[in-house]
């Protein structure tokens, strides 16, 4: 396995601190690092894994790095130093904490124990980051970029569907979130289905007279207009991937047609008198919510269990602004050869920060729109940069700024909880609920935006709300 797992050995002794590296010296795939506790740095070993001795286990300081630690590297591994018995329930502080192993052996054994407990972790970790460029790698070559946890764990089940060659698939996501990209991923890593057609149809497109001659195809003389034979999408598919995009859209009595191809496979075009075998797999996308319509009766619930049969879910651009920054450079690359094929413009960091604090209701269609625009306009001086962005992302920026630093907004008093506070509110109010409810709201969308230091996402998923949400929240109690 190529590469070395940084292995960072954290101990105020130092005799001890170098003991463990000589005996970590015999592992292999590891470059190793130690330090006292206090010298410990902010940027140390991203990505690799920790062995901590513990200073004075009860005291509260030594528990606290733990999470630290846990947030930047792989494996935290805590070994007792002092006394000899470490006891089951500090063992579970540690964990708890956010220890990957807490090393409980007597004291001839625990070097023996470092020594395995990190060549396992390191392994691991190598492991991770092979895999993890082989998904970046997998993800550039069908132009998906990203690099959030949703992302990397969609195309990991990516990786397994594409191989389930005869099974529907069913793709979910809102507006611009790359459905289309998906499914052609998926089409690309099929090794049965890659040499054959991957045939996109947008279901909310289809001509109404025309739509099942569209999709079946028609025999010549079939109705007016028909001068000749046409095979139809689902055969002119064969052997590959039928995408059908925007499948809620589609018509009830095609509903029911489409159901009969994927229970015979088998397909039979207007005016023949047999059906065909036909060899396609049909994936399926749409942004509505197919279980709601089916509740209502718009959408029929056996071609929707029919095409559920894998399900993937991309979650909108809002949820993950880990990936904002690799779309913009992604899209950068991409159009800088239009207009700058020899010079590739800097992307500032007031350009990237402005998209994070946006809704983006278009995803990353939005994003490919803006970057495009901003390329276009870019003359070679200086990074992207705000000025560079579309006057809809400045006023939703600048609206929402306002809206949370209005004059009169309703607050609690220093030293108020917020049951007092709401109390008060009632009794000043003559004892409206539907006010005391809205006053609350606002009160708690408040507060969330000064524990995330005002950035929209990351409030929203405190509460559990969009963005979109909060900023509306905000200008409904805040507007003038």
């Amino acid at each position: 396995m190529r590469g070395r797992c940084p292995v960072w050995v954290l101990d105020e002794d130092p005799l001890r601190r170098e003991t463990t590296l000589e005996a970590l010296r015999k592992v292999e795939c590891v470059s190793l690092e130690s330090t006292p506790v206090s010298n410990l740095k902010d940027d140390m070993g991203i990505g690799g894994c920790v062995v901590y001795f513990t200073q004075g286990i009860a005291n509260s300081s030594a528990l606290s790095l733990v999470p630290k630690l846990a947030e930047r590297l792989n494996f935290v591994i805590c070994v007792p130093s002092g006394s000899p018995e470490w006891g089951l329930a500090t063992s579970c502080r540690l964990l708890l904490a956010g220890a990957t192993e807490v090393i409980d052996a007597p004291p001839g054994l625990v070097l023996e124990r470092i020594q395995q407990r990190v060549g396992s972790a390191a392994q691991s970790v190598l492991a991770a980051q092979a895999e993890q460029e082989s998904l970046q790698r997998m993800m550039a070559k069908v132009g998906f970029a990203g690099r959030s946890s949703a992302i990397m764990n969609l195309f990991r089940i990516v990786r397994r569907v594409s191989s389930l060659s005869d099974l529907p698939v069913l793709i979910t996501g809102e507006t611009g979130t790359g459905k289309e990209l998906l499914a052609l991923a998926i089409h690309l890593m099929d090794s049965k289905r890659s040499r054959h057609p991957f045939v996109p149809v947008n279901c909310a497109a289809l001509p109404d007279q025309l739509s099942e001659s569209e999709l079946f195809g028609h025999q010549k003389g079939a109705f007016t207009g028909a001068e000749r034979e046409r095979a139809g999408l689902l055969r002119s598919a064969e052997g590959g991937v039928l995408f059908l995009d925007e499948i809620g859209e589609l018509s009830t009595g095609l509903q029911g047609k489409l159901l009969r191809v994927l229970q015979d496979r088998n397909v039979r075009s207007v005016g023949a008198d047999r059906e065909v075998g036909i060899n396609v797999r049909v994936i399926a996308a749409t942004h509505r919510h197919l279980d709601e319509m089916v509740a209502i009766g718009s959408f029929r619930e056996d071609l929707f269990h029919r095409l559920n049969v894998l399900s993937l879910h991309i979650p909108p651009l809002r949820e993950r602004a880990a990936d904002i920054q690799p779309l913009v450079q992604f899209f950068v690359e991409k159009y800088r050869e239009l207009w700058h094929p020899k010079e590739t413009p800097a992307i500032g960091w007031d350009f990237i920060q402005a998209l994070e604090r946006s809704t983006l209701p278009g995803n990353a269609r939005q994003i490919e729109n803006v970057v495009r625009r901003a390329v276009l306009h870019w003359h070679g001086n200086g990074p992207l940069s705000l000025g560079h962005l579309p006057p809809e992302i400045w006023q939703e920026i600048s609206a929402f700024s306002e809206a949370s630093q209005c004059s009169e907004k309703p607050c609690s008093q220093a030293g108020e909880t917020l049951e007092s506070s709401a109390i008060k509110y009632l009794k000043g109010h003559g004892w409206n609920l539907p006010d005391a409810v809205r006053y609350l709201e606002s009160l708690m969308v408040r507060e969330a935006l000064n524990a995330t230091g005002g950035n929209q996402s990351k409030a929203a998923r405190l509460l559990g709300i969009t963005p979109r949400s909060v900023y509306n929240k905000l200008h409904r109690y805040c507007s003038p």
